[in-house]
């Protein structure tokens, strides 16, 4: 059943005068057809690509960490005691998702805890030789919270460029939005003098050799 209002507006869409209506019709042809010549217009691309550069840039004051796995908080952490800052950026939303997803349950550390655990900050002591996966996950929660790292989380990076005129890494990321379209995923750079990539090779390989291939195309 057609609602009074749809039925309104079809009624006066129909009943415009002929001239309007050939008037919208030749504006819509316009537009369309702009729309389709933009998409292989050189002069137009290169004016989105600026307009893309000018999107929100950070400069970090020390090493920007792609991924916030062990390796990645070992690093920040040991940086930090150091007194070097540095910025984990995470694809996940979460702490270790590699951990958290792509592990069974019942899993506990291969080896004893003493050859596990992270720089600085042992596993404690009422936990057993072989901690569980549950156990591990608490541990590197506390690590992060000893530590106070404080990660970028759903940060993905799509990009790195080694820009070798000034010797530094400009990295791009997108965040997903609301609705999850690429399209409206928001861009930010980050401006960083060093690098490090700690990406577990076997849930991440594809982005790992992606941002490994731009950086060598690029050396320093």
């Amino acid at each position: 059943m057609i609602s009074t209002s749809q039925s309104l507006l079809e009624s006066t869409y129909y009943n415009l005068p002929p001239f309007i209506f050939k008037l919208y019709w030749l504006l819509m042809e316009y537009m369309n057809e702009v729309e389709g010549k933009s998409v292989h217009d050189y002069y137009y691309q290169q004016h989105q690509e600026e307009v893309k550069m000018r999107r929100p840039t950070i400069w970090v004051w020390g090493p920007v960490i792609v991924g916030v796995g062990p390796s990645g908080l070992a690093a920040a952490a040991s940086l930090k005691e150091k007194g070097i800052p540095s910025l984990i950026l995470e694809r996940a939303h979460y702490l270790a998702s590699m951990w958290q997803l792509k592990t069974y349950g019942r899993l506990c550390l291969h080896l004893p805890k003493q050859f596990c655990q992270l720089p600085l900050m042992p596993f404690p002591n009422n936990f057993p030789s072989y901690p569980t996966k549950q156990q591990f996950l608490a541990y590197l929660k506390a690590y992060v919270d000893h530590f106070d790292i404080k990660p970028a989380f759903s940060k993905t990076v799509v990009s790195v460029d080694f820009d070798h005129r000034c010797g530094f890494c400009r990295v791009k990321t997108t965040t997903p939005q609301q609705g999850g379209l690429k399209k409206d995923a928001e861009e930010t750079g980050y401006v960083c003098q060093w690098l490090i990539v700690a990406l577990s090779f076997s849930m991440q390989r594809d982005t790992l050799i992606h941002i490994c291939i731009q950086i060598f195309e690029h050396p320093k």
